[in-house]
């Protein structure tokens, strides 16, 4: 998308990257399993939750990260807590993630705002065997991104994240429905798409710097 459009959404405190000139918006379904603190057992019921994300691509003092413009999750609990603990835009939606013959199909719709144009619908297979990205690539610049910056009252904090590199499959998606209040509309060219089956992910405290 054109980095005027991408712009108008972030905080004035950070940078919006870009790739080539252009921004970057991600929409990230997947299902959260085994989730727990470090050194604890998992909590009942919490630690499986269903989430989608939309993201773009930021930096702070020279640092890239990701900044998330929203991000859904299917129990309540897991939203107050990531609201408080993390400060990160959490919302309520009823989700449903089901596997087909002919894909996954996900679909996610908030409770927070207006339901019409906050429905997401898609459909996605894998069409490749999985492959790690190049260095130099596109896909290695969305995917290897190892922190997430939150600016709250005017202040900077960032979250710290860890994992090995992506490898993913290539995918094709039916979009049935995007939410518009992104615009969507303006998106340039195809969609590029990529599946993966499990990731392990580590966090750390969120963390002021500045």
């Amino acid at each position: 998308m054109e980095k005027e459009v991408i712009q108008e959404l972030l905080p004035p405190e950070l940078e919006l990257d870009t790739y080539r000139g252009k921004a970057w918006l991600g929409v990230v379904p997947f299902k959260v399993k085994n989730m727990r603190m470090r050194g604890l057992p998992r909590v009942p019921y919490l630690h499986t939750v269903l989430q989608v994300n939309i993201r773009t691509y930021v930096t702070y003092k020279g640092i890239s990260g990701i900044y998330f413009l929203t991000i859904d999750a299917n129990k309540r609990l897991a939203v107050w807590g990531a609201r408080i603990g993390a400060l990160l835009p959490y919302r309520k939606a009823s989700m449903r993630m089901t596997t087909r013959k002919d894909g996954i199909h996900f679909q996610s719709v908030s409770r927070e705002l207006n339901q019409d144009k906050e429905k997401l619908d898609i459909l996605y297979h894998p069409v490749s065997n999985a492959y790690t990205p190049s260095l130099n690539s596109l896909e290695n610049w969305l995917f290897e991104r190892y922190c997430f910056f939150v600016v709250h009252h005017k202040k900077v904090y960032r979250g710290d994240i860890h994992h090995d590199r992506w490898q993913v499959k290539r995918a094709d998606v039916k979009i049935n429905h995007l939410p518009t209040n992104f615009r969507f509309s303006s998106i340039q060219n195809e969609p590029l798409c990529h599946y993966t089956r499990k990731k392990q992910a580590f966090a750390w405290i969120l963390k002021r710097i500045h």
